[in-house]
């Protein structure tokens, strides 16, 4: 007992715990979920391990019958999507790979190995998300807000249980932000992270500006070894892209988003719609935003909310104007994934300065929390329901009109079909006990 206090003493302890839990949980369930542009994340370790380069190649027949994530350079099969994730993918494979699997040959070790890098990764970034929290708030508040961002969210039902660009994005995200709210120091790396987190997803440019304006005008004597920061990964991600792509810097596919979309549709869709809208899913986010917006227009007792706030805005209207705002195939908000970090530091803001003092406040907090949690689950346990085949997927009707009305459908929906497939599930489970 004595070094199990001296332990939890620790200041690692919680950080462990806190991965270790989460880990568990986004695992429990043995699902892998994610759509085809996550399979050059899947296959990229073997490619790795076994053809010691960065190209599919062996994976593919006829090269002039491509699927939409891969391309053709002079002969040589690539990704169109970036190449992180992959990367950050081929440590749990290799390590399968020491103790003889044979993750080339088969798929479903593939899917495994790749659930358990998401789910890793996701849990760093709930570790991250708790160290950036204490940094603003007391221990036990960072600690229930860190699993409100690990299982009200979907860092859960998106994240967590597939190889997307979304997971690395948050792990970065987060622990970047932890570094910037420790000011001091080691500020300066948190421009390497940010860094990062561009070249994984492309879209993070306008939290990489944002935070860099923050630097450059609150932190000017941090600011050059920022810069430097940076630029770190350019030079590996330049030859990256001259090699592969033949290409100076290949943004991957940045230049097929279409910005044509209309804003108010939008924005109104990415809040609201019942299909992928923000406040639909998780919306104790509802609470981030009653601190979001004044923290752009007023001062505050610490000037980063600010930008952290033009960061978030600006990525919601940029996601709002593509005219597929939906994001394809994927559960909840995929597009906003990238959001949730900051939408939770607003949300412990808005706890300890409104919601905490009001009872009303606390009880309309816990019941969307309840209904926050139970979304993800679905997502996490129950998702794919076979909504997206009908409402997107249709040949009878196939325009992005047709598909946008089935997207605002409140009695057909992701949820309600998930609902009624979990409640199938659990009555024929009971029923077969009793039988």
């Amino acid at each position: 007992m004595k070094h199990l206090d001296y332990f939890f003493k620790k200041p690692y302890a919680t950080p462990f715990f806190l991965f270790l839990i989460t880990f568990c949980v986004f695992v429990a369930g043995m699902r892998y979920v994610a759509s085809g542009d996550a399979i050059p994340a899947v296959i990229l370790p073997a490619s790795i391990i076994y053809e010691h380069n960065l190209d599919f190649n062996e994976f593919v027949k006829d090269k002039n019958s491509l699927e939409y994530y891969f391309r053709n350079v002079n002969g040589r099969i690539v990704s169109n999507f970036p190449i992180l994730p992959g990367l950050l993918n081929t440590p749990v494979f290799l390590l399968a790979y020491f103790l003889g699997m044979n993750p080339q040959q088969m798929i479903e070790e593939r899917l495994f190995l790749s659930l358990l890098s998401a789910a890793a990764i996701a849990s760093l970034s709930v570790v991250f998300m708790y160290l950036a929290l204490k940094k603003i708030t007391v221990p036990k508040t960072a600690i229930f807000f860190s699993l409100v961002y690990a299982f009200a969210t979907s860092a859960w039902s998106v994240a967590a249980i597939g190889i997307w660009q979304h997971g690395p994005s948050i792990m970065f995200i987060t622990a970047a932000l932890w570094l910037l709210l420790r000011k001091d120091q080691y500020l300066p790396y948190s421009g390497l992270l940010l860094s990062l987190a561009f070249f994984n997803r492309p879209s993070n440019l306008l939290i990489v500006l944002a935070i860099m304006i923050y630097v450059f005008l609150h932190h000017r004597q941090h600011f050059r070894n920022y810069f430097i920061a940076v630029l770190l990964p350019l030079p590996f991600f330049v030859a990256y892209s001259y090699i592969y792509y033949g290409q100076f810097l290949f943004i991957y596919s940045l230049s097929a988003v279409s910005l044509t979309g209309n804003f108010g549709k939008g924005i109104l869709s990415l809040l609201l719609s019942p299909n992928r809208g923000l406040f639909i899913f998780s919306p104790i986010f509802i609470f981030s935003f009653t601190s979001l917006i004044p923290a752009i227009f007023l001062k505050t007792h610490d000037t980063i909310y600010r930008y952290l706030a033009i960061a978030a805005i600006a990525l919601l209207i940029f996601y709002s104007k593509v005219s597929c705002w939906f994001g394809g195939w994927g559960y909840s908000y995929r597009f906003l994934v990238e959001i949730l970090p900051i939408l939770i530091i607003f949300l412990v803001l808005a706890w300890e300065e409104n919601i905490s003092k009001k009872l009303y406040l606390r009880f309309i907090f816990s019941f969307l929390l309840l209904w926050s949690v139970y979304t993800q689950t679905l997502g996490a346990y129950i998702y794919p329901s076979g909504f997206e085949k009908y409402a997107l997927n249709d040949p009878k009707c196939p325009s992005g009109e047709c598909q946008t009305k089935r997207l605002w459908n409140f009695k057909d929906n992701e949820i309600t079909r998930c609902s009624k497939k979990f409640i199938q599930a659990v009555f024929c489970k009971t029923r077969n006990n009793h039988e």
